[in-house]
């Protein structure tokens, strides 16, 4: 009487251990890496209302630093430092600001590995008058 043996179907438990390990790996990338696009996106979100306010255009550099200053502190922006980070470029000729934002955060992923976003594509442009 010969038996037949045929492979078993249906994950090992060596399987289970490698799928979960790649989910929690990609989940904890996930919840460090959302704060940083979070904060990118109310960055970009108060530069888009600082364009749209007439005001600005009549602004100076300061006050524009000032002004963005007061809205990252009321909405809790992190990571952005308006002094250092935000430049303000004024083309005297067209009379237009290009207010732009650069900044870099290091978020702690593993013990001594850090994630890094480059977050320096952010800016507006604002007509004068």
């Amino acid at each position: 009487m010969g038996m037949s043996y045929g492979r078993q179907k249906g994950f090992t438990l060596w399987t289970w251990a490698v799928i979960l390990a790649l989910v929690a790996f990609f989940g904890l990338m996930a919840i460090r890496v959302f704060p940083m696009y979070l904060n990118q996106f109310k960055v970009k979100s108060h530069l888009r209302e600082l364009a749209a306010d007439p005001a600005t255009s009549t602004m100076m550099k300061t006050d524009i630093v000032n002004a963005l200053t007061k809205r990252f502190e009321v909405d809790n922006v992190d990571h952005v430092n308006p002094r250092k980070d935000v430049e303000v470029k004024i083309d005297k000729i067209t009379k237009t600001k290009t207010i732009s934002v650069s900044y870099e955060v290091r978020q702690r992923f593993l013990a001594n590995i850090y994630i890094v976003g480059d977050f320096s594509d952010t800016q507006v442009e604002v007509r004068g008058n």
